[in-house]
């Protein structure tokens, strides 16, 4: 309140503003695992997809696109 006058500094705000495209696309990207986890989950409960090797390898491809993506994202960044 002394420094600035008021009583909450608004730099997340100012934050926000500036980097609205970046987090608009992050959580983008966070829908869209959402989007494609939950038919790879409900095809594994109903048997659709074999979980032993198939449904195994077909998760780590995913979990490791998702890593390799997410660590590029945040250097070039």
């Amino acid at each position: 309140m002394e420094t600035h006058g008021y009583a909450l500094d608004f730099v997340f705000a100012t934050m926000f503003s500036r980097d609205a495209i970046a987090l608009a696309l992050s959580d983008a990207a966070l829908v869209g695992c959402t989007i494609v986890c939950v038919p790879f989950a409900k095809a594994v409960s109903k048997g659709w997809i074999r979980y032993r090797w198939t449904g195994m390898v077909l998760q780590h491809l995913l979990q490791t696109s998702i890593l390799f993506t997410a660590v590029v994202w945040t250097f070039n960044r």
